[in-house]
């Protein structure tokens, strides 16, 4: 993502967010980072999951619906709080025994107890319809003594069991930066932005095998936003936040001087809501069940307007390997012109469109239906679809999975997958 085009002030939305009570914070560097990053990825399963000290975690369970035959994964990730208190600070993907990832967030409403936590889910398969669609889509849960969880899905008991979250030797350490930029340094009612990184970086035994060393390179390209890995990779994760918070400092004040004339007679909530910018950039685990990893790396912009910009990136690791998996290492090159009615026909299902309803842009367009941006599961394939470019006034991503045995054709052979893939065992 380019930083300059999301920090361009647009004038029209400037009177759109309101800033919740950031005003007396200063332009200092705030880092928060995994406990013993080093050794988090490599931790006994006793280790107590999510705390209420806010920090950074990533953590991987097994789960059971009382009412279903075979349980599910999930992996879920933590990071600190950020300067509005409504977007998630806990967000998790889950898939069962399909391997069909589905997407959670933490549900943004009043606090819970420091043993409590409200998910929601917020992919389009995973939403009940009616009325009540919102309420059944909830996880409740509360964490156990040993470190579990428990609750309710729509009514539905589900338990959640922690399990190792280093398979095959490699484990993935989160760690996160976030700091708070003011707008006018040295003024009392200056205004904040807000800039913030979360990675993942591979530990444990295997990250010492060439394999490991290549993956650990590929994921730092890819936190950086090199999609076509034409460069060297960065150094570190803290090489690339050092980047991105200077970039976003830079561009931030210089959108302020530009918009300093609008604010002279006017208050601080008006001066401080219309310069809330922000610039995030996020890892979460969609698959790890070796050889495959699969990633998907969020950039994320606001700077005015009624929704923020940006999309997530989604890529496959062969762990034997270490190689970053491309469209073209998967597909076969005539998948690029002969996926595109198949992959329409699954996107009325996702979205739920009708035959006569329009799918514009991209899905519109027969020869530039295919999207690129894809990953593997054991049992398929996800397409992301970047905002707009599915159905009509949509600013949501779109995600389309579909599963091998509709794939096969346009298929390469020899792809990472596991040789039983399929469900967790309970």
């Amino acid at each position: 993502m380019q930083m300059t085009s999301y920090l361009r002030p647009r004038m029209a939305g400037l009177f759109v967010l309101a800033l919740a009570g950031c005003h007396s914070k200063t332009d200092q560097q705030h880092t928060t980072a995994a406990t013993d990053t080093s050794k988090a990825g490599v931790k006994a399963v006793a280790t107590p999951p999510i705390v209420s000290d806010r920090g950074s975690l990533y953590e991987t369970y097994r789960g059971l619906f009382a009412a279903a035959a075979d349980s599910f994964t999930l992996h879920l990730t933590r990071v600190p709080p950020r300067l509005d208190s409504e977007d998630a600070i806990v967000s998790g993907i889950y898939y069962g025994a399909d391997m069909h990832p589905l997407e959670l967030e933490e549900l943004a409403l009043q606090s819970t107890a420091p043993d409590s936590m409200l998910l929601q889910d917020v992919s389009d398969e995973a939403l009940p319809t009616g009325a009540d669609g919102q309420a059944g889509s909830v996880w409740r849960l509360h964490r156990e003594p040993n470190g579990n969880w428990t609750g309710t899905r729509a009514g539905q008991s589900l338990r959640l069991r922690r399990v190792s979250s280093t398979p095959g030797g490699m484990g993935l350490a989160i760690e996160s930066h976030s700091d708070t930029i003011a707008a006018y340094p040295g003024s009392p009612q200056t205004p904040y932005g807000e800039v913030s990184m979360q990675g993942l970086t591979p530990v444990g035994p295997a990250t010492g095998t060439a394999a490991g060393t290549l993956l650990a390179s590929n994921i730092l390209r890819e936190e950086r936003g090199d999609f076509k890995a034409k460069q060297a990779a960065p150094a570190s994760l803290d090489v690339i936040w050092a980047s991105q918070r200077r970039a976003f400092k830079k561009e931030y004040r210089e959108v302020a001087e530009e918009m300093r004339p609008l604010f002279e007679d006017t208050t601080e909530s008006f001066l401080s809501s219309s310069l809330y910018y922000y610039h995030r950039k996020s890892v979460n685990v969609w698959v790890h069940q070796p050889p495959l990893l699969s990633l998907g790396f969020a950039d994320y912009s606001f700077s005015g307007g009624n929704h923020r910009l940006g999309d997530t990136q989604l890529r496959s690791f062969d762990l034997r390997t270490g190689k970053a998996l491309s469209f073209d290492d998967i597909f076969l090159p005539k998948a690029r012109t002969q996926l595109p009615a198949l992959l329409i026909r699954y996107a009325r299902r996702t979205l739920h469109t009708q035959a006569g309803e329009a799918l514009i842009a991209r899905l519109s367009e027969p020869d530039e239906g295919v999207s690129t941006n894809v990953c593997l599961t054991p049992r398929g394939v996800v397409f992301s679809y970047s905002p707009y470019e599915t159905v009509p006034t949509s600013y949501e991503e779109a995600r389309l999975f579909v599963p091998f045995a509709e794939l096969r054709p346009w298929l390469r052979d020899g792809l990472p997958l596991p040789a039983r893939a399929g469900v967790a065992v309970r």
